[in-house]
């Protein structure tokens, strides 16, 4: 594609005032907006005087996020307890809304929600299908169900779905297979809005970021030390780091690195106001891509070689990169401080074994 094509693409897909626009009084549709990214796009949406609407499964935070998103400028802020995955609820919360707000245009879409899931062959069928349903479908469910406003209204529209770098990398599990999935939501919607000729703009974005300071580890089993996206959901860090003694060292070493991930995650991962920062930007420059790696090589993907290798796998047909691979071309970064971290987990976890061990033989 030449550079001409590429430039008319962003261009089409920009609204380059987005952010400084004073008579933009819609609506901001949030999905997972109690926490983490969520949170951050609707506190941003909120300081552009948007109506915004949150739609959250967890409704224990409602009063405080309406309140923090009134206080950071929102012409007005309701929430409503949602399953995403399911189109019958966004559906029944649709027309509500569209009800409500009868003469506002709906400006924002941001379909956020998320959570991490099992892997394809040790987790059950039914935990792997809630994966994608949430990770995939939730989007589709999210724009049809305001599809008839935003489609009809006059004014522009904008549709952010949120996967991950783990979206354009390798899928690895049924989180990977959702967020590629995420990835071609977004793609599929913006070549049918393409070709349907609207007389108002409606652009498409995909959020794929790095590791991002987020809830999302207290909702996945697999990042509490639990077995194939069962057990050990919200454990502490305390108990997930037991939860390692006396294991076998094959499921030691599995558990101790998708521990090692989470504290990581945790601990080093950025702030969820520059995924909303990153958004924002990118809404008034066209990006459709929006990816956003960690500004720390220590935490860093580097995206940009992890990508490359993935595509030049894909242009000769061979095998998608492994983990090694991953590690080698990252030359350091994410990966590594990861794979070390995990490493002392295990020292840890053994050298405790051994001690407890020797405890009760002691008192035998």
């Amino acid at each position: 594609m030449d550079t001409d094509t590429i430039t008319n693409a962003l261009a089409s897909n920009s609204l380059p005032n987005f952010t400084t626009n004073p008579n933009c009084k819609g609506l901001a549709i949030i999905t997972g907006g109690s926490s983490g990214i969520g949170y951050s796009l609707a506190l941003r949406a909120s300081s552009l005087h948007l109506t915004v609407v949150i739609l959250d499964l967890n409704p224990t935070t409602f009063p405080t996020v309406i309140a923090d998103c009134k206080n950071a400028g929102a012409t007005d802020c309701v929430a409503y307890q949602c399953d995403v995955s399911s189109f019958t609820s966004v559906q029944t919360v649709a027309n509500t809304v569209l009800a409500t707000y009868s003469d506002l245009p709906v400006t924002l879409i941001c379909a956020n929600a998320g959570y991490g899931g099992p892997p394809l062959l040790s987790g059950t069928a039914s935990d792997i299908q809630n994966q994608h349903d949430v990770l995939i479908n939730g989007i589709v469910w999210t724009v049809k169900a305001f599809q008839e406003r935003f489609l009809k209204q006059k004014e522009p529209c904008v549709l952010v779905g949120t996967s991950s770098l783990a979206g354009l990398f390798p899928a690895g599990g049924s989180y990977g297979v959702g967020k590629h999935g995420a990835v071609a939501v977004m793609e599929a919607l913006y070549g049918e809005l393409n070709s349907m000729n609207l007389d108002h703009t409606v652009t498409c974005h995909v959020l794929c970021p790095g590791i991002v300071s987020t809830g999302i580890t207290q909702n996945s089993a697999e990042l509490n030390g639990g077995v194939a996206g069962h057990e050990g959901v919200r454990q502490t860090t305390e108990e997930a780091k037991q939860s390692l003694r006396g294991l076998a060292p094959t499921e030691l070493m599995r558990r101790a690195y998708m521990l090692a991930f989470r504290l990581v995650l945790e601990e080093s991962g950025m702030p969820s106001s520059y995924a909303a920062d990153t958004v924002m930007k990118g809404i008034e420059t066209g990006t459709f891509y929006l990816i956003m790696d960690h500004p720390d090589e220590r935490y860093s993907t580097n995206s940009d070689m992890s990508i490359a290798l993935r595509h030049r796998r894909l242009e000769i047909g061979a095998p998608p990169p492994s983990r090694a691979d991953f590690l080698n071309s990252n030359n350091g970064g994410l990966v590594e401080s990861v794979m070390n971290r995990a490493q002392q987990l295990m020292v840890e976890a053994t050298r405790e074994s051994v001690e407890e061990r020797t405890k009760i033989k002691a008192n035998m």
